[in-house]
């Protein structure tokens, strides 16, 4: 009877017989034809078929000459190449499929019951961005999200981050949260809100251990995008300006909000809606 090889080689997509001849030969070393299918206890013919079918896939090596040798890849370098493999087959699918639009779906509100699916969804609108993100995001989430956060930054994209404590993030402007012990303790989870663009919305809020979503919604509706992407720039301006009052008391108002701007209205999301 098959074991616990055997169902480990069907993983990697083989057939129940390529999954047995890929065994013999890890195990055996190479062989003729002939000798894999005696190891396999199988009519040789289909054993040859098979063979066939897991060279094509690079599973299999076969040797030049009039007796043929089989020979086996090694697991973890099969397993690498399938992974490569897919990894390509997955990332063109995905540049493929994304250019389809629907226009019905433009308006509608998403729901998001999967934490980790919504943290995903955070990295790919800070991966995707084209000029700016707005980011307001309790510490537990900041943590997973600062490898995408600074890589947007990188990319020369404006980001500003809102957060609650101390952190190593790169982004354009990082606002300090005055008081945020209060808000931290107020809330029963961990929030994380993103605009990307003026042309999306992402609003999580997951438990503390960031492992279960209390709520979570997307949308790429251009009015409640915008609208969003207006009301989180004017938040992100009023708490820089608190900053700014508690660091300085004497610093004048005219100032402050000057070094607070974030230009919201020089977005091409806006100027697009303006024109729709």
């Amino acid at each position: 009877m098959p074991g616990e090889h055997h169902a480990a080689a069907l993983a990697f997509g083989f057939s129940d017989l390529e999954a047995r001849l890929y065994v013999a030969l890890v195990q055996h070393g190479q062989q003729t034809g002939y000798g894999a299918a005696k190891l396999v206890k199988k009519p040789a013919a289909n054993c040859y078929k098979a063979l066939e079918s897991l060279s094509e896939k690079g599973a299999v090596l076969a040797s030049p000459g009039n007796t043929v040798l089989f020979s086996a890849v090694q697991p973890l370098e099969l397993a690498q190449t399938f992974s490569s493999a897919y990894e390509t087959q997955v990332r063109e699918a995905a540049t493929s499929l994304s250019r389809l639009v629907c226009a019905d779906a433009t308006g509608d509100v998403f729901r998001i019951a999967d934490a980790q699916k919504g943290l995903q969804k955070a990295r790919r609108l800070l991966s995707t961005a084209r000029e700016i993100v707005l980011v307001d995001v309790f510490p537990n989430a900041l943590a997973t999200l600062v490898p995408a956060i600074n890589e947007a930054t990188r990319r020369g994209l404006r980001v500003f981050v809102k957060c609650y404590g101390g952190s190593e993030v790169e982004a354009t402007r990082v606002i300090r949260t005055p008081n945020a012990n209060i808000i931290l303790e107020r809330w029963p989870g961990e929030w994380v809100v993103i605009v990307a663009d003026g042309n999306e919305v992402l609003m999580l809020l997951l438990e503390k251990n960031l492992q279960s979503m209390i709520q979570g919604i997307w949308t790429e509706s251009p009015y409640l995008s915008w609208l969003y992407h207006y009301s989180l720039a004017s938040e992100l301006e009023l708490t820089s300006v608190q900053s700014f009052a508690d660091a300085d008391p004497q610093m004048p108002l005219k100032k402050a909000l000057s070094a607070s701007s974030i230009d919201a209205a020089n977005v091409t999301a806006y100027k697009n809606l303006q024109h729709s």
